[in-house]
């Protein structure tokens, strides 16, 4: 898929449209965690009615979530976000700063794009978007 660029504008918009679509997944997440954890075990002296113990619906279901689940995951990613870390919420946005690709990078339950950092840096290399906007430089405007 072809990288897609943001101002911190234009991510500051795409979270406001992609924050339910996220909430959503962590929700599914929940959901498919839940179901994963269920550990049915019968012995051969079972003698009840398999078909009361509805293997069956609840693979459906997990099928059904796991669709749900990979189906916003791509929404996502369509929209020319990277999805870095479901669990933790972290989201990415490919900018250009001084000619150089970085992220532009939001975690879900913060209000808007306050962070950045090198592709090869993660989470713990953020810096604060404010330097990006006081540093002059040609590209100010792709910023």
């Amino acid at each position: 898929m072809e990288k897609t660029y943001f101002t911190i504008q234009q991510a500051q918009i795409a979270i406001k449209t992609i924050k339910n679509d996220f909430k959503k997944i962590l929700e599914l997440k929940s959901s498919l965690d839940v179901i994963d954890s269920i550990d049915i075990e019968y012995t051969e002296e079972y003698t009840g009615n398999y078909d009361e113990l509805n293997f069956t619906k609840l693979n459906k279901e997990f099928h059904k979530l796991s669709f749900e689940f990979f189906s916003k995951i791509e929404e996502i990613e369509k929209k020319g976000c990277v999805i870095k870390d479901i669990e933790e919420g972290l989201i990415d946005f490919y900018s250009i700063f001084n000619g150089k690709e970085i992220f532009l990078c939001w975690k879900y339950g913060e209000d808007k794009i306050e962070y950045w950092h090198d592709l090869e840096c993660g989470f713990s290399g953020r810096q604060h978007v404010e330097e990006l906007l006081t540093k002059k430089n040609k590209f100010s405007k792709i910023l």
